[in-house]
């Protein structure tokens, strides 16, 4: 139902994001796939969207939007020193 648009480097990938959703929920109540009384219609996005300026800019309509959120964690080996001497006194290693 979207269409892969290239954004130019003065492009607003939130703006264009906004107009294509917008467009897609017009044509589902244009359809009779939704109509007022209907549960929100459920927008699921990967991580990378600017999801609450979406939210906002997109608030006029009934859509709950939702987008995997990134959640970076430091690898058990790559331990800051001072946690590695703390393992090592609290195990008994010297």
């Amino acid at each position: 139902m979207l269409d892969a648009i290239r954004l130019g480097p003065a492009d607003d990938a939130t703006a264009v994001t906004a107009a294509q959703l917008r467009d897609v929920v017009t044509r589902l109540v244009r359809a009779g796939q939704w109509q007022p009384g209907d549960a929100d219609i459920l927008v699921v996005m990967d991580s990378g969207y600017d999801v609450t300026r979406l939210a906002y800019v997109l608030a006029d309509l009934s859509v709950e939007l939702t987008s995997k959120t990134l959640y970076w964690t430091r690898a058990p080996w790559a331990a800051r020193r001072s946690e590695m001497s703390l393992r090592r006194s609290s195990s008994g290693m010297s």
